[in-house]
């Protein structure tokens, strides 16, 4: 029966081949749009969730006082890190960072730039999982004057020649070696490096007056937290302000927080020194509202064309119902029609979102992969988005054209007179008043973003230069590190 049934709907199909090309293109085209947005989606709402104990990880908050106000910090002292770990057995593991951003490498003559060059302590790669693809035997960040590099910073300085063991120059101060390449970080990590270089001997290398550098007040580097499972978070936090308060007795206390891994990536737009990656929830919120109204317009496309299409159908069903067909009958029918145009709209959704992926990219600045789609949560995310588009879109069709009076078609009166419209016309009103909602947004946001790139700022910036002061006297003790 289940065979006859999918037999026949093909061949219906394919005798108005017009119509059915016509919706089928409908439905694609709202699908994958509205899968490209949910993929994005979900890419925000899965930063930092390739870490196995991300959920025992945290970052450590600093509130102070700055220049008379108390304000919110993603920095802490150097030496709070160690201690903590000494002090505080709610505190697994302790993983300090020192962000120093941009960075010259040089091997012979060739200089090279490493962005966001980072260096941390030994545990770093205990508490995070960032994948070591090479190593040469040592463990990690051990080594004196060792160097970690991603895989595709290593692949900028030695093309395809194995960099490991090779040497490097640091900022034209320190020789480096290779002991290891690391896999790039996912492009959902609100951590972001290119190179790290171990804390010990390296960090003290880098500065003049290691005891200024690394004192109680210099706020600038990073700690990261792995906690027990049973820690009780806000005891910690007052534990850590004790150790702070007995280094700086005489200085206006630091409050501390501790911020749960998960919550980095859309929480720390708002602190000050933060310069990883962040979102912002509300535009989540937005970019989901967009693709659910797209995948609305499309599926209510859908039922205003089956509707249009119902009268030409009616005398169909009329002596269908009169030899005997049951409406469960005619209803499996025509939900199966429209399952197989709902079955086929996804599948050419899809590639027509394969297809545009690579411009996704460029306008969103994501590094979303064809692989993204063959995820299980994404598979999730397609095949939920096909089913509430059966229900929507083929549900109602398939319940208006089982409910036609054979008597008042045979008879040759219009199917689709009399009864009630008002869901009919709702639909499209409902369609158009997305539609322009839409359209009004997309032409807003494009006014805006014309406003930002040609408004005027008061000056000329190809008469101006930035320069980075990295010894600048205003800082004798350390170099820049942020």
């Amino acid at each position: 029966m289940i065979q006859n049934l999918f037999k026949l709907s093909f061949r219906l199909l394919w005798r108005d081949r017009f119509f059915t090309l016509l919706n089928l293109s409908g439905l694609a085209v709202g699908l994958g749009a509205a899968l490209l947005i949910m993929l994005w989606v979900q890419d925000e709402l899965t930063y930092d969730q390739q870490h196995r104990q991300g959920a025992n990880i945290a970052r450590v908050l600093t509130n102070w006082d700055f220049g008379g106000n108390r304000e919110w910090t993603t920095t802490t002292p150097a030496g709070l890190g160690p201690e903590a770990k000494a002090e505080i057995p709610e505190i697994q593991e302790v993983a300090r960072v020192w962000e120093m951003h941009t960075r010259t490498l040089s091997v012979n003559a060739a200089l090279f730039e490493a962005k966001k060059c980072m260096i941390v302590d030994q545990s770093f790669l205990d508490v995070f999982d960032f994948k070591l693809i090479k190593s040469d035997g040592s463990k990690p960040l051990t080594t004196p004057n060792g160097i970690l590099l991603t895989e595709k910073l290593a692949r900028t300085i030695f093309a395809d020649a194995d960099p490991l063991g090779k040497t490097l120059r640091f900022d034209d101060k320190l020789d480096l070696t290779v002991t290891g390449i690391l896999a790039n970080p996912p492009s959902n990590s609100s951590i972001q490096f290119s190179c790290i270089l171990p804390w010990e001997p390296i960090a003290n290398q880098l500065v003049r007056d290691p005891k200024n550098a690394f004192h109680w007040g210099q706020m600038s580097y990073t700690t990261w937290c792995l906690m027990r499972p049973d820690a009780d978070r806000e005891a910690v936090s007052h534990k850590l302000a004790a150790i702070a308060a007995r280094h700086r007795p005489t200085y206006t206390a630091f409050w501390y927080a501790l911020q749960p891994l998960h919550q980095v990536y859309l929480d720390s737009a708002s602190f000050i020194k933060f310069s990883g990656n962040s979102g912002d929830p509300k535009t989540i919120w937005v970019f989901a509202i967009i693709g659910f109204l797209i995948l609305g317009i499309a599926c209510i496309n859908y039922v205003n064309l089956a509707t249009a299409r119902a009268s030409s159908r009616a005398k169909e069903v009329g002596i269908r119902k009169t030899v005997g067909a049951g409406k469960g009958r005619l209803f499996g029918q025509f939900l199966t029609e429209s399952t197989l145009m709902v079955a086929m709209a996804t599948c050419l959704g899809v590639l027509l979102a394969l297809a545009a992926l690579p411009i996704f990219n460029e306008l969103s600045d994501k590094d979303l992969v064809r692989a993204d789609f063959f995820q299980p949560a994404v598979l999730r995310v397609v095949l939920g988005a096909a089913f509430l588009t059966l229900l929507l879109a083929g549900l109602y069709p398939a319940f208006l054209l089982t409910r036609f009076d054979p008597v008042r078609v045979l008879k040759g009166i219009s199917a689709l007179s009399g009864g009630n419209p008002i869901l009919r016309k709702s639909l499209v009103t409902t369609q158009f008043v997305f539609s322009i909602a839409l359209i009004f947004t997309a032409l807003t946001m494009a006014r805006q973003m014309e406003f930002f790139q040609n408004m005027k700022l008061g000056y000329e910036k190809k008469t101006f230069s930035l320069s980075a002061l990295r010894e600048a006297k205003r800082l004798p003790a350390l170099l820049e590190p942020n």
